[in-house]
């Protein structure tokens, strides 16, 4: 998005990853392209989250509408259904990275990879506040 009127500010650059029980057959592999995942059971965040349309749109550009088993805006439920062996999710890296539990592995998705950007955007010329000011220069600083 450019703007003459906005500033914008990359926030997190990667990659949406799979999710799948430790005992699934796709468990082992370094990476799974997507349309492999075509009759899984799909755990995901409702309608309405931006990681769901991406997942969505992603699906069917490789030719399936994933079948959605189970629906929760709270990732590490996502996480916990996984982990019961209910069906498999896609998430963004930064929150695979978080999930502690070991019956949960994470693989790396291809053909296609699903991106995951996020961006700061503000008005060049109206009141930020303190708080705003220095949280656009803390990612500043940990982007060095």
């Amino acid at each position: 998005m450019e703007s003459d009127d906005c500033e914008v500010m990359s926030y997190l650059n990667e990659e949406l990853a799979l999710i799948l029980y430790e005992s699934h057959i796709l468990a082992e592999k370094a990476s799974v392209d997507l349309l492999d995942l075509s009759r899984e059971p799909f755990i995901l965040f409702p309608d309405g989250f931006a990681v769901r349309k991406h997942i969505m749109q992603a699906c069917s550009k490789v030719g399936f509408e994933p079948r959605v088993i189970y629906e929760s805006a709270h990732w590490d439920l996502l996480a916990e259904m996984v982990a019961a062996n209910t069906g498999i999710s896609i998430l963004p890296q930064a929150i695979c990275s978080k999930i502690t539990n070991s019956s949960v592995k994470t693989v790396r998705l291809t053909n296609p990879t699903i991106p995951w950007n996020l961006i700061i955007i503000w008005h060049k010329d109206r009141y930020q506040s303190y708080a705003m000011r220095e949280f656009i220069r803390f990612i500043q600083a940990s982007q060095i």
